[in-house]
């Protein structure tokens, strides 16, 4: 398979990887089935992966503050695992015995 480059864009790799990339294409499938919402702390702008993607592959949208927002749903995805390990001393256990604290 040949992927044409659009050398006039300045971010074309992430153009290129939403498009035609089979593992880009699966990352659209996944953060789009999700239902999430991404939010720009600084503007309080808020839209779903395929606005917030076609911004950033345009260059509209600055790659720290698209780090800030994917980092953000991550951890309000993660937030109810995170509360269900706390509360349980069993899943405690768990962890503590697949990752045993180092002896140094």
């Amino acid at each position: 398979m040949t992927i044409e480059l659009p050398m006039d864009t300045a971010n074309f790799c992430v153009d290129v990887f939403l498009r035609q990339a089979k593992a880009g294409q699966r990352t659209k499938q996944i953060w789009s089935s999700l239902n999430v919402e991404f939010e720009l702390k600084k503007t309080g702008w808020k839209t779903g992966f395929d606005t917030f993607g076609t911004v950033y592959a345009a260059n509209g949208l600055h790659p720290g503050d698209l780090k800030g927002a994917v980092g953000d749903v991550i951890n309000r995805l993660l937030e109810p695992i995170r509360q269900e390990f706390s509360q349980s001393e069993e899943l405690t256990a768990l962890v503590l015995k697949a990752y045993p604290a180092s002896v140094g």
